[in-house]
Protein backbone atom coordinates (compact mmCIF):
# COMPACT_ATOMS: atom_id res chain seq x y z
CA UNK A 1 0.00 0.00 0.00
CA UNK A 2 1.41 3.34 -1.03
CA UNK A 3 1.17 5.76 1.89
CA UNK A 4 2.99 8.58 0.12
CA UNK A 5 0.41 11.35 0.05
CA UNK A 6 1.10 14.07 -2.47
CA UNK A 7 0.69 17.47 -0.85
CA UNK A 8 -0.41 20.65 -2.50
CA UNK A 9 0.67 23.88 -0.83
CA UNK A 10 -1.34 26.99 -1.64
CA UNK A 11 0.19 30.22 -0.41
CA UNK A 12 -2.70 32.60 0.11
CA UNK A 13 -0.69 34.92 2.35
CA UNK A 14 3.11 34.62 1.97
CA UNK A 15 3.50 36.24 5.40
CA UNK A 16 0.84 33.99 6.90
CA UNK A 17 1.42 32.66 10.39
CA UNK A 18 -0.72 29.52 9.97
CA UNK A 19 -0.75 26.54 7.60
CA UNK A 20 -4.13 24.83 7.49
CA UNK A 21 -3.61 21.15 6.70
CA UNK A 22 -6.66 19.59 5.06
CA UNK A 23 -7.31 15.83 5.12
CA UNK A 24 -6.09 15.19 1.55
CA UNK A 25 -2.72 16.80 2.19
CA UNK A 26 -3.64 20.25 0.88
CA UNK A 27 -1.85 22.97 2.83
CA UNK A 28 -3.07 26.57 2.91
CA UNK A 29 -0.71 29.23 4.22
CA UNK A 30 -2.95 31.94 5.65
CA UNK A 31 -3.08 34.80 8.12
CA UNK A 32 -4.72 34.03 11.45
CA UNK A 33 -5.62 37.72 11.71
CA UNK A 34 -7.48 37.78 8.37
CA UNK A 35 -9.41 34.64 9.32
CA UNK A 36 -10.15 35.97 12.83
CA UNK A 37 -11.52 39.27 11.54
CA UNK A 38 -14.13 37.47 9.43
CA UNK A 39 -14.97 34.47 11.61
CA UNK A 40 -15.91 34.16 15.28
CA UNK A 41 -14.83 30.51 15.12
CA UNK A 42 -11.33 31.38 13.86
CA UNK A 43 -11.18 34.27 16.34
CA UNK A 44 -11.74 31.83 19.20
CA UNK A 45 -9.38 29.25 17.66
CA UNK A 46 -6.53 31.73 17.27
CA UNK A 47 -7.22 33.57 20.54
CA UNK A 48 -4.99 33.38 23.61
CA UNK A 49 -6.94 30.58 25.30
CA UNK A 50 -6.46 27.78 22.75
CA UNK A 51 -3.28 25.98 21.72
CA UNK A 52 -3.76 27.01 18.06
CA UNK A 53 -3.40 30.66 19.07
CA UNK A 54 -0.12 30.24 20.93
CA UNK A 55 3.26 31.24 19.46
CA UNK A 56 2.01 32.35 16.05
CA UNK A 57 4.79 33.60 13.79
CA UNK A 58 5.08 34.47 10.11
CA UNK A 59 8.63 33.14 10.05
CA UNK A 60 7.56 29.72 11.32
CA UNK A 61 3.86 29.21 10.52
CA UNK A 62 1.94 26.94 12.88
CA UNK A 63 0.41 23.85 11.26
CA UNK A 64 -3.22 23.26 12.13
CA UNK A 65 -5.01 20.11 11.04
CA UNK A 66 -8.56 20.39 9.66
CA UNK A 67 -9.23 16.73 8.79
CA UNK A 68 -12.97 17.07 8.16
CA UNK A 69 -12.91 20.03 5.76
CA UNK A 70 -13.18 19.98 1.98
CA UNK A 71 -9.92 21.21 0.37
CA UNK A 72 -11.54 23.13 -2.51
CA UNK A 73 -14.12 24.74 -0.22
CA UNK A 74 -11.47 25.79 2.29
CA UNK A 75 -9.28 27.19 -0.48
CA UNK A 76 -12.22 29.28 -1.73
CA UNK A 77 -13.13 30.33 1.81
CA UNK A 78 -9.57 31.43 2.60
CA UNK A 79 -9.16 33.28 -0.71
CA UNK A 80 -12.36 35.24 -0.05
CA UNK A 81 -11.40 36.02 3.54
CA UNK A 82 -7.97 37.24 2.36
CA UNK A 83 -9.51 39.37 -0.45
CA UNK A 84 -7.80 37.28 -3.14
CA UNK A 85 -10.81 37.68 -5.43
CA UNK A 86 -8.90 36.91 -8.63
CA UNK A 87 -8.31 33.43 -7.20
CA UNK A 88 -12.02 32.80 -6.61
CA UNK A 89 -14.09 31.12 -9.31
CA UNK A 90 -17.09 33.11 -10.51
CA UNK A 91 -18.98 29.86 -11.15
CA UNK A 92 -19.15 26.85 -8.89
CA UNK A 93 -20.60 23.43 -9.55
CA UNK A 94 -23.59 22.62 -7.34
CA UNK A 95 -21.55 20.34 -5.05
CA UNK A 96 -18.77 22.95 -4.76
CA UNK A 97 -21.30 25.63 -3.87
CA UNK A 98 -22.83 23.43 -1.16
CA UNK A 99 -19.36 22.65 0.25
CA UNK A 100 -18.34 26.33 0.33
CA UNK A 101 -21.66 27.31 1.94
CA UNK A 102 -21.27 24.55 4.54
CA UNK A 103 -17.73 25.75 5.35
CA UNK A 104 -19.02 29.32 5.72
CA UNK A 105 -21.70 28.09 8.06
CA UNK A 106 -19.23 25.97 10.07
CA UNK A 107 -16.76 28.84 10.48
CA UNK A 108 -19.45 31.53 10.90
CA UNK A 109 -18.18 33.82 8.17
CA UNK A 110 -21.14 34.22 5.82
CA UNK A 111 -21.03 38.02 6.03
CA UNK A 112 -17.74 37.99 4.12
CA UNK A 113 -19.52 36.12 1.32
CA UNK A 114 -22.36 38.60 0.87
CA UNK A 115 -21.04 39.70 -2.53
CA UNK A 116 -20.26 36.17 -3.70
CA UNK A 117 -23.53 34.46 -2.79
CA UNK A 118 -25.68 36.21 -5.44
CA UNK A 119 -22.96 35.65 -8.05
CA UNK A 120 -22.95 31.93 -7.34
CA UNK A 121 -26.70 31.46 -6.89
CA UNK A 122 -28.70 34.05 -8.81
CA UNK A 123 -26.58 33.84 -11.95
CA UNK A 124 -27.50 30.15 -12.08
CA UNK A 125 -31.19 30.74 -11.42
CA UNK A 126 -31.79 30.87 -15.18
CA UNK A 127 -31.23 27.11 -15.04
CA UNK A 128 -34.79 26.69 -13.80
CA UNK A 129 -34.54 22.93 -13.59
CA UNK A 130 -33.10 22.30 -10.15
CA UNK A 131 -33.33 25.89 -8.94
CA UNK A 132 -34.58 24.53 -5.58
CA UNK A 133 -31.10 23.07 -5.02
CA UNK A 134 -29.74 26.62 -4.81
CA UNK A 135 -31.95 27.39 -1.79
CA UNK A 136 -29.75 25.44 0.60
CA UNK A 137 -26.49 27.28 -0.19
CA UNK A 138 -28.22 30.67 -0.13
CA UNK A 139 -29.69 29.75 3.27
CA UNK A 140 -26.27 28.72 4.68
CA UNK A 141 -24.70 31.90 3.30
CA UNK A 142 -27.38 33.98 5.10
CA UNK A 143 -28.36 35.56 1.78
CA UNK A 144 -32.01 36.46 2.43
CA UNK A 145 -32.47 38.33 -0.86
CA UNK A 146 -31.21 35.44 -3.00
CA UNK A 147 -33.12 32.95 -0.87
CA UNK A 148 -36.37 34.85 -1.45
CA UNK A 149 -35.83 35.21 -5.20
CA UNK A 150 -34.87 31.53 -5.51
CA UNK A 151 -37.93 30.56 -3.45
CA UNK A 152 -40.23 32.42 -5.81
CA UNK A 153 -38.57 30.80 -8.84
CA UNK A 154 -38.84 27.38 -7.19
CA UNK A 155 -42.55 27.81 -6.56
CA UNK A 156 -43.22 29.19 -10.04
CA UNK A 157 -41.28 26.50 -11.87
CA UNK A 158 -41.90 23.38 -9.78
CA UNK A 159 -44.96 21.28 -10.29
CA UNK A 160 -46.39 19.21 -7.48
CA UNK A 161 -44.29 18.48 -4.42
CA UNK A 162 -41.07 20.35 -3.54
CA UNK A 163 -38.64 17.68 -2.39
CA UNK A 164 -35.99 18.46 0.19
CA UNK A 165 -32.51 18.02 -1.32
CA UNK A 166 -30.18 15.55 0.39
CA UNK A 167 -27.86 16.67 3.20
CA UNK A 168 -29.75 19.86 4.04
CA UNK A 169 -30.14 19.21 7.76
CA UNK A 170 -29.79 22.84 8.93
CA UNK A 171 -32.69 23.93 6.71
CA UNK A 172 -35.92 24.62 8.58
CA UNK A 173 -38.46 21.82 8.09
CA UNK A 174 -41.07 24.20 6.71
CA UNK A 175 -39.03 25.14 3.62
CA UNK A 176 -39.42 21.86 1.75
CA UNK A 177 -42.06 19.16 1.65
CA UNK A 178 -44.94 21.43 0.65
CA UNK A 179 -47.05 21.45 -2.43
CA UNK A 180 -46.37 24.42 -4.68
CA UNK A 181 -49.83 25.79 -3.86
CA UNK A 182 -49.09 25.83 -0.11
CA UNK A 183 -45.59 27.23 -0.69
CA UNK A 184 -46.96 29.99 -2.91
CA UNK A 185 -49.39 31.06 -0.22
CA UNK A 186 -46.49 31.24 2.28
CA UNK A 187 -44.62 33.68 0.04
Amino acid sequence: MDTNTETSKVVIDPDGDVVLVIHDGTELQVSSKALSLASSVFKAMFGPHLQEGQDLSGTSPKRISLPEDDPAAMTTLCNVLHHQHNSVSKTLMESELVNVAAACDKYDCSEAFSLWSPIWTLTRSSELKGVAKLLYPSFLLDDAKSFKQLSVLTVLHTEGFIDKPKNTDPMPDGVFGKSTARAWSAL
